[in-house]
């Protein structure tokens, strides 16, 4: 394998990855504009989609324009691969802006699904750290004199950012894990749809994980190379479609519900990412399920007494129909016999 298979390949190759996952992105963009409206998402959280998808289309452009100087600007000149271009600075600062809104964002949903403030604020600790350090690395990439030399002076600071992320990952995806499985007093429908939703979770949180950790791998590994810049290249399009996955697929969850004939569980997304205010009661998403649905058991109970009462209501009044027509017949008949006994007697043949 030659030098450049690991560098410049090892860089191309996950730049035209990402490039595909840009795509995915994008499309995950049109779908949620397409379908918000039906979900009720308060204005931040638009504001926050077109946000991520402005971010990863510059992360895209800058990414582009550091493969173009690599293959076109500087074609035959080896020594340049392992440069550093200011658009390798600025791709960095955008990696890092999109890892922050991205976990602030599931982070908010912890507080929104437990009420509670200490996950929730290591989080948002360790995203604003990572909005830090990644500020950093995109400064002193540029002012370094190349890629070497900033792996050999600098590259405990990128282990330590990288190392951040994976804790936080780790922290949100077990938090809602947690919560979300904590209750299975349910309906085998809306455990299903939960069971689901732990499944979302802990892909998304697992994909970002595993990008950061092989990237801490290669970095330290493969020092002489760039396979690990590569990873760096791909690892803000997880973050970005993980984000709109989450919101998107309320939708076939919805359609879920809808299928399974559950009133309560086409919510549960929705609950789950949105809608239970931090001002609320602060119930977890299960409990309210479960309450709701014991409000729906409750209400048929009710019916089905309304019903009985009803019931035994018209049974005395049928009864009471019966007896009379009842004795009408008898007083007919006694009266017709009475008709005819006189008849008889005055000899006149009255005839029934």
């Amino acid at each position: 394998m030659s030098t450049l298979d690991l560098t410049l390949g090892a860089l191309e190759i996950p730049i035209l990855i990402s490039s595909v996952l840009y795509g995915v992105t994008c499309l995950q963009a049109f779908l949620y504009t397409v379908t918000e409206r039906s979900f009720g998402d308060p204005r931040w959280v638009q504001v926050m989609v077109g946000l991520v998808w402005l971010l990863e289309t510059g992360h895209t452009v800058f990414t582009w324009i550091l493969l173009y100087s690599y293959t076109v600007t500087n074609f035959g000149d080896p020594s340049v691969v392992f440069s550093t271009p200011w658009s390798l600075g600025y791709s960095y600062v955008f990696t890092a802006a999109l890892g922050s809104i991205v976990q602030t964002f599931f982070a908010y949903r912890i507080y929104i699904l437990t009420g509670r403030r200490i996950i929730p604020i290591i989080s948002w600790c360790a995203a604003a750290s990572r909005l830090a350090t990644g500020t950093a690395l995109a400064i002193l990439t540029t002012s370094s004199h190349g890629i070497l030399d900033f792996t050999a002076r600098f590259s405990w600071l990128e282990t330590a950012h990288l190392t951040v992320d994976v804790a936080t990952d780790a922290l949100i995806t077990t938090s809602l894990c947690y919560h979300l499985l904590r209750h299975t007093a349910v309906s085998k429908p809306t455990r299903r749809v939960v069971h689901r939703l732990v499944l979302y979770t802990v892909e998304t949180g697992l994909a970002t994980s595993t990008c950061a950790v092989a990237t801490i791998i290669c970095s330290r590994v493969q020092a002489s190379n760039l396979v690990g810049l590569g990873f760096v290249m791909i690892y803000p399009r997880l973050f970005a479609n993980s984000l709109l996955a989450a919101l998107n697929s309320r939708q076939g969850l919805r359609r879920m519900a809808s299928a399974d004939n559950s009133w309560s569980i086409g919510d549960v997304w929705d609950a789950s990412v949105l809608q239970f205010r931090p001002d609320s009661d602060h119930q977890t998403m299960v409990s309210q399920l479960e309450h709701r649905e014991d409000l729906m058991g409750h209400a048929l109970q009710q019916e089905r007494e309304a019903l009985t009462v009803e019931l035994e209501d018209m049974v005395p009044s049928r009864l009471s129909y019966v007896s009379a027509h009842s004795r009408f017949v008898t007083v007919i008949t006694f009266s017709r016999a009475v008709l005819h006994f006189v008849s008889v007697l005055m000899g006149n043949g009255y005839e029934t």
